[in-house]
């Protein structure tokens, strides 16, 4: 829950931006940023490049997801 509330809160990044697309990219990759760093601390040198490829497709599932989603709405529009 401390890594959401950080996130959210206390985002530098988000503190001039309005527009609520850009908001949830900021978020977004301040979440896979955040959740590397913290969890890279405590692991090998070899297990952090397994964790950054999986934070990496579950980051480009949600990408795909979202792409897919708008797709299909204006299709049956």
């Amino acid at each position: 829950m401390e890594i959401f509330e950080h996130i959210l809160y206390h985002n530098k990044r988000l503190e001039s931006i309005t527009d609520t697309t850009q908001r949830l990219d900021i978020i977004l990759k301040s979440l896979f940023e955040t959740i590397f760093i913290r969890v890279s601390r405590g692991m090998l040198h070899r297990d952090r490049i397994t964790l950054a490829v999986q934070l990496t497709r579950i980051y480009l599932k949600n990408i795909i997801g979202y792409i897919i989603f708008i797709l299909l709405f204006f299709l049956n529009e």
